[in-house]
């Protein structure tokens, strides 16, 4: 089973997408890019989906702190 966070600041799309894939995959939720380093830096993913207008850390700065730091092989998907 892949494993996906999400990682988006409105409660409203981030349950609503928890929702549409705890179906089918493993996910975890962050509300904010300090929840999300947090959990990439704990847990293992497949797929992050990012929000790009976060608090504080962008969802951009994010993109490249997985890239860079966790595992370049995650697949990243933006939604905005």
């Amino acid at each position: 089973m892949a494993n996906i966070l999400i990682i988006e600041d409105e409660d409203l799309y981030r349950n609503f997408l928890q929702k549409i894939t705890s179906n089918r995959y493993s996910c975890d939720t962050a509300k904010n890019g300090d929840e999300a380093k947090t959990l990439l830096s704990r847990n293992s993913y497949d797929v992050v989906l990012y929000d790009l207008r976060l608090p504080g850390i962008s969802g951009k700065d994010l993109i490249h702190f997985v890239k860079n730091e966790i595992d370049p092989y995650i697949v990243n998907i933006v939604i905005t």
